[in-house]
């Protein structure tokens, strides 16, 4: 309900186009129009009467939603540690969660775009502070690779080394 006032307020106070406020809003410009025709079709006036019910401004402009159903949200925390396995990607978690809760669950976009501001509140780094030459970090990243000898043909499965000196972040890759 908060964004079509602010449609309505950017529409009506500050004159901007449906472009503008699209842009402003990150909302396509054909659900803006279609929200300001609805409005003006209601009879309604900016800025809304002082006693004007806000809470029936969604029924008002769309009367034939059903909103009855509720969207179940998945769990972002147990989400985010599943991600950290390997092959688990946010489509296949999505998939997931789409056959279990059915037409409850989230659209894939909005799905990712939930998760995207779930990580965004997370605490996500933790200063630290290296001596130079102290400390090198190392690791052994992905799946292994196929490196083909170009004399023979033969396939052999190829590790990646990766290492990183803490002050000054030079890196160092190596197939192994």
């Amino acid at each position: 309900m908060h964004t079509y006032l602010d449609i309505f307020r950017l529409k009506f106070e500050a004159k901007l186009s449906d472009r503008q406020i699209s842009q402003a809003l990150n909302i396509g410009r054909a659900t803006i129009s279609d929200v300001v025709i609805r409005f003006k079709n209601l009879g309604l006036s900016w800025p809304l009467a002082a006693d004007h019910p806000l809470d029936n401004l969604d029924k008002q402009l769309f009367p034939g939603r059903d909103y009855s159903t509720q969207r179940v949200l998945p769990q972002w925390p147990q989400m985010h540690i599943e991600l950290r396995r390997k092959g688990v990607t946010k489509l296949l978690l999505w998939q997931e969660y789409q056959a279990e809760h059915g037409s409850k669950a989230l659209g894939y976009t909005q799905y990712c775009e939930h998760y995207r501001r779930w990580c965004a509140v997370q605490k996500r780094s933790m200063r630290q502070h290296h001596e130079a030459g102290d400390k090198l970090f190392i690791d052994f990243c992905g799946p292994t690779v196929p490196i083909v000898n170009p004399q023979t043909g033969e396939i052999k499965p190829a590790a990646i080394f990766v290492a990183t000196m803490g002050a000054s972040n030079y890196t160092y890759i190596e197939a192994c």
